[in-house]
Parts: structure tokens; sequence; C-alpha cells
């Protein structure tokens, strides 16, 4: 037999070896795909992470010098970027840093809330309070089907057709408050995150409010699916710029509660009349209702309220308490 009758007849262009051929391809691909993913996943979580804290500090008020002065690691500390920076006491900055508490939503205290915490993450070992804060996610809370032994859910609250105005079903029973204190420790803005349904998506933002916990300086969102050019428009920076606190016009300044304590800031259509009010967006309707729901309910009785509510007792010894536990600039996910 000659050298060439005994090569295999081997046909590269059969139909078998084509798809042969193709399903080793996609396999490589796929592992390649997936490796990548899953290498990526903590540098896609810490951008996410970075993402929101950046939201919190503008809505706060830092500006691009604060975060330049924020960026000097300190004295016995590993370096850290200039915005978690601006998470920690002592950063250096001309506005102070941000605080991050835990509040139990139904009574307002954050000792309870840190409690609740700890109870849902079911850490082991010596936890100080800080890594709880660090490590609590109140979107896997609010998904939570964990119940006591009568039934009652422990770390997330079904909620009724009357409380749910911001069209979220159920909520968290334990939510971040991030707490911007000067360099005397002084609280001198409150962060709130806050969500609720628009026209075609869940809009996830923060609203900052002065320390009379009625007056509103700044609102912002970081994540939303709203029509470009309509619903979108709550990016615009003009739009975003009636909640801004105007030192020099305080009469232009936007209110939550009326003389009663109703939370009665909303989103109207046309242009506001009165300090409750929020020039609506042309031709988003559903989207404009939606801010309009989703801050009436985050500050009122099933939000924050409660929280609020505690504040202004000037006898409060809870957040005093809280304000000792530190963090380190945590971020639900």
């Amino acid at each position: 037999m000659s050298e060439e009758n005994a090569k295999p007849n081997f046909n590269k262009n059969s139909i078998p070896n084509t798809f042969i051929t193709a399903t080793a391809v996609c396999l490589v691909c796929s592992f390649l795909v997936a490796g990548a993913a899953v290498a990526l996943k903590p540098l896609q979580d810490r951008n996410k992470k970075l993402d929101i804290m950046s939201n919190i500090i503008r809505v706060a008020g830092f500006q691009d010098r604060d975060l330049e002065s924020a960026a000097e690691p300190f004295e016995g500390e590993e370096e850290v970027g200039p915005i978690e920076a601006c998470f920690k006491k002592g950063n250096g900055t001309r506005l102070g840093y941000i605080q991050d508490v835990l509040v139990d939503l139904e009574t307002g205290s954050t000792e309870t809330g840190l409690e609740k915490a700890r109870q849902f993450l079911a850490l082991e070992g010596d936890v100080s309070d800080a890594e709880v804060i660090q490590a609590y996610d109140q979107a896997k809370a609010a998904i939570s089907t964990a119940a006591d032994e009568k039934g009652n859910a422990l770390y997330a609250k079904q909620l009724s057709k009357d409380e749910d105005i911001a069209s979220l079903k159920v909520v968290e029973q334990v939510a971040h408050v991030y707490l911007l204190r000067n360099k005397d420790d002084q609280i001198i803005k409150y962060i709130f995150p806050v969500r609720g349904k628009g026209l075609w998506s869940v809009l996830y933002g923060f609203m900052a409010v002065e320390p009379d916990l009625q007056t509103i300086s700044g609102l912002t969102y970081y994540s939303h699916g709203e029509t470009p050019g309509l619903g979108g428009e709550v990016d615009n920076p003009t739009w975003r710029e009636q909640w801004t606190l105007n030192e020099d016009k305080p009469k232009k300044n936007k209110q939550i509660y009326d003389e009663d304590g109703k939370v009665n800031i909303k989103v109207v259509k046309g242009k506001a009349s009165n300090p409750y009010q929020v020039d609506g967006l042309a031709g988003a309707t559903i989207t404009s209702n939606g801010v309009t729901y989703m801050l009436q309910f985050w500050m009122g009785p099933e939000g924050f309220g409660p929280y609020i509510e505690n504040q202004k007792q000037p006898s409060d010894s809870t957040e005093s308490v809280s304000a000792n536990t530190g963090s380190k600039g945590a971020i639900d996910g």
C-alpha cells in the first residue's frame, strides 16, 4: 500500500466536521467569556459602589476641591481613593465626612436597625458595627422571605395597596441613611436613599435634606430606565437645580412637610407656585408622578418618617450612640 493511500480521508468541509469545529470554537469562547466575567466581577462591583458613593457625595454638596483634599491618606491608614475618603472621619475636607447608619424603618431607631442587620447577616465571630453596616444590603433584605414562628416577616415588609404609593410592593425593614457631619461631628445634612416606580422602570436616587429635616437641598438619580428626553430628564441639571438649596433666595427652597406635618412635596404639571412644588417634566406625567409618590412614601410613616421624628426630638440619644460606631462607607447593592 502506498503512503498516499494510507492517509485518512478527512474532509474538513463536511457537515459533521463543520459542526464539530463550530462547537469547539463556541466552547472555547464561552469558557473565556465566563472566566473574564468571574475575574472582572469584583472590579465591576467596586465600580458600582463607587458610582453610588459618588452620587451621595455630590448630592451632599462635595465639590472637586473637596475630593482633592480628601485624597491624601491618613496617618497609619492605607491609601484610599478620594471618593471613599469622603466617607472617613477626619478626611480634611471643608464639609466634613459622610457617616453611614442603619435605621429601623418601623421604630426609627438606629440601635434596633443595627441589631436587625446583624440578625439578617448572621455573621459569626466578633464583628464590629462598622463591618455590619458595610456588609448590610437592603436590596437583598427587601426580598427576604424569612419569618418568625407566627409567620411575621423578619426583614421585609409587605405593603398594602394604600401604603404602596410608590409601587414597591415590599420594602426592607432596615435601611441605610447617610449623615454629613462637620469636623465637630454635628449633622449638617441628611441623605436619604429613595426609590419608586416611574413609567418604565424603578428610579433609584438620593435626596439631601437640611438639619431642620424640612428643607430639601438636593435630589439625584443614579439608576433608571426612563425615556431619554422625557422621563429621562430627571437627569437634566436644569431640572435638578430646582431641588438645590438656594441660600440667597430661601423662599425658593423646596419644603417637605406642610403645617400639619403631612408630606406635601410634589412634582406638578406646569410651573411650581409654592415651596412644596417642583416644575413637572414636559411630556412625562407618569414619571413626574412617580417622583412625587416615591418622595411622599419615603418621607412618610412607612419610610423614614419615624426616624425623622426621632431626630427632631432634642432628647434623642439614639443618634449619639450610633455616631460613635463609625462606618467604612458601606453602600447597599
